[in-house]
């Protein structure tokens, strides 16, 4: 049995949260089927089968809550963290669906790992800052 290949790329950025939900952050999946995966994948903008399993993985990440949303706010209201999750396929073989999940926790996993150290520095930040005020 054959298992279609991903490769991915995880990058953070601050934005303003949404009315809606102040105190939560964004994790935004996209999947890329370049030609290189498949011949029955054209060069453009994204067909018909990436944006389904883009959509796919949003809702698997909405529903399932495996990222708490609430943990990228960092100031309710003003600043919080968008996940941008860019998934490749370089092998269009196999259960697609299956490979982008698991694609996917495993560049969130390193991702998240990343923001927690960022945190880390911005606390860091924050205390050289009132110390250095005086």
């Amino acid at each position: 049995m054959y298992a279609p290949k991903y490769t991915t790329l995880t990058f953070q950025e601050l934005t303003v949260p949404n009315a809606e939900r102040p105190n939560e952050g964004f994790v935004i999946p996209n999947v890329e089927l370049p030609p290189l995966c498949s011949p029955q994948f054209k060069t453009g903008p994204p067909g018909d089968t990436a944006q389904v399993c883009s959509q796919f993985l949003a809702d698997v990440l909405q529903n399932s809550k495996c990222v708490n949303l609430e943990s990228l706010c960092v100031v309710t209201d003003k600043v919080a963290w968008v996940l941008y999750c860019d998934l490749i396929c370089l092998d269009y073989d196999g259960s697609v669906l299956d490979a982008c999940v698991a694609a996917l926790v495993a560049s969130l996993s390193t991702g998240l790992r990343l923001l927690n150290i960022l945190r880390i520095i911005f606390k860091m930040f924050n205390i050289l800052q009132l110390l250095f005020r005086r």
